[in-house]
């Protein structure tokens, strides 16, 4: 097989690995109500589940750099890809509730390696446009995930029905990885000559780019679950008509990857991330007025402008620090990325309950900020 078929076949797997990575994050969205009736859970427990997979995924993005210093990228792959399939069936077939605490561990520990491993293996072999579009391709599997679970409630099948296809959908990958284990370490990189061979700066500066990505996913996430809150307490939107907006911001979100993606090589990585941190400032000040049209801009401006942020960053780290010390740090970043949503989107949260909304968007417009100036250090030196 040539070079290219190899490169080809490779990057249709890596895409189908982000789709289906991002299958389970909003399946217990639409499953959650009837998930809570079948165990006797109260409507709040589904944050139980959130914030231990996070954590569970930060954990295992910080751990990741060390397997992949010592394993084959396809053993990892495999390995998260079964894990990841446990703790999906374990949702599936659990008869109490303490079961499915239990596969949430399998689960969280799967997501978190696979993702660190997928990043890092793009970011070594694989232009910033792929990237970008492999990060499009967790949107669609959100997206998907989300679909699919609807519609085997909507036939009158039980939730479970919903994990098991997911869960099997793993299997397929799972499949797909042993597969093609022989033809991981034969791919020639397309951006080796970018990637320094010893160039490691100071821990601060590691330390600069994980805070970004802890922020970063802070911000995201906040601004599709405070913002919402926000447009129907202070602002006195109907429910859906606060949803249509926030479905807009996350649609330009994985859209944003698309239409990036395809001029990413041109503009370049760092580029992409300041521009995208200075619209996203752009759109937070559009938000301050209660005008639909107004929120509806801001929105989309900060939806396109985050767009290219996290992949960007997640490609220019090999190139910020070299390939040994890039491997560590896709690991660390992905990891800082979970533990942000695992912690500070609740404390941003806990905060506007205990002052008022009025604060949520300044507070936001601050992180993003500091984001500016942690990236405006990271350029200058690395």
């Amino acid at each position: 097989m040539g070079k290219f078929s190899v490169k080809f076949l490779l990057l249709i797997i890596l895409y189908l690995g982000f789709i289906s990575l991002g299958l389970p994050d909003k399946g217990l969205d639409v499953a959650w109500p009837f998930m809570r009736r079948a165990f006797g859970q109260p409507l709040e427990n589904a944050g139980i589940l959130v914030s231990l997979t996070a954590i569970l995924t930060a954990f295992s993005g910080f751990v990741s750099g060390w397997f992949m210093r010592r394993c084959k990228i396809v053993t990892i792959l495999s390995a998260s890809c079964f894990l990841t399939a446990a703790g999906l069936y374990g949702y599936a077939f659990s008869p109490t509730w303490a079961g499915v605490i239990l596969a949430t561990v399998p689960l969280g520990l799967g997501a978190g390696a696979i993702d660190a491993s997928l990043n890092n293996y793009v970011a070594e072999n694989y232009s910033s446009r792929h990237m970008n579009w492999l990060h499009a391709c967790w949107g669609i599997g959100a997206a998907g995930g989300s679909a699919l679970m609807a519609a085997v409630i909507a036939l009158g099948w039980k939730w479970n029905c919903g994990y098991i296809i997911i869960a099997s959908l793993q299997v397929f990958l799972l499949a797909l990885f042993i597969l093609s284990r022989n033809l991981w370490n034969t791919a020639v990189s397309e951006t080796a000559a970018d990637i320094p061979e010893t160039k490691l700066s100071a821990k601060f500066y590691l330390f600069c780019s994980a805070f970004v990505f802890f922020i970063y996913s802070a911000v995201e996430t906040s601004i599709g679950l405070w913002f919402y809150s926000m447009m129907v307490e202070k602002y006195r939107f109907g429910a859906a008509r606060a949803g249509s907006l926030i479905v807009v911001y996350w649609s330009l979100l994985t859209f944003g990857r698309l239409v990036i993606g395809s001029f990413a090589n041109r503009i370049g990585n760092r580029r992409i991330i300041s521009l995208g941190l200075l619209g996203t400032l752009g759109g937070l000040g559009l938000l301050f007025s209660p005008n639909y049209g107004m929120i509806l801009c801001g929105l989309a401006i900060i939806g396109f402008s985050m767009a290219g942020i996290y992949p960007s960053m997640m490609h220019e780290t090999p190139r910020r620090f070299g390939q040994a010390a890039g491997r560590f740090m896709t690991g660390f970043q992905a990891g800082a990325a979970s533990l942000g949503v695992a912690l500070l989107t609740p404390l941003v949260g806990i905060f506007i309950s205990h002052t008022s909304f009025a604060y949520l968007l300044p507070l936001l417009a601050v992180l993003t900020i500091l984001m500016l100036a942690a990236v405006y250090l990271l350029d200058r030196h690395t």
